[in-house]
């Protein structure tokens, strides 16, 4: 693919995930983002491209900190650290660590998991 060609292909990748966090949505900016990456990816796009886009999004992301909203930020948190609220913002993901530590791969069955209600 030529430095053109990346170019105008990156821009139609870039613009819909600028639009989608004006939203804000950064949930589906970052999977309109790594999508696109895959194409790329695919579309043989070298992987020099790759770590420097990596290395620019490591070195703008103390900006990028700053703009995120208070409930962004908590989300990230909780993502690092659930147990840090098991009983609010960490209880699902807490259940589900839950549910495949007992269950395992295939699970236990329809309602006879530890964590079913019957």
């Amino acid at each position: 693919m030529g430095n053109r060609a990346t170019f105008v292909s990156a821009l139609a990748v870039i613009v819909p995930v600028l639009l989608v966090l004006k939203q804000p949505d950064l949930g589906t900016a970052m999977m309109l983002l790594a999508t696109g990456a895959v194409l790329f990816y695919l579309g043989g796009v070298r992987l020099w491209m790759f770590a420097a886009g990596a290395v620019a999004a490591a070195a703008a992301a103390p900006l990028a900190w700053s703009f995120l909203r208070d409930y962004q930020k908590t989300r990230f948190y909780t993502f690092l650290d659930p147990e840090r609220d098991p009983l609010g913002a960490g209880y699902h993901i807490l259940q589900s660590k839950i549910a495949l530590g007992s269950g395992g791969l295939f699970g236990k069955g329809y309602l006879l998991g530890t964590q079913s209600l019957a």
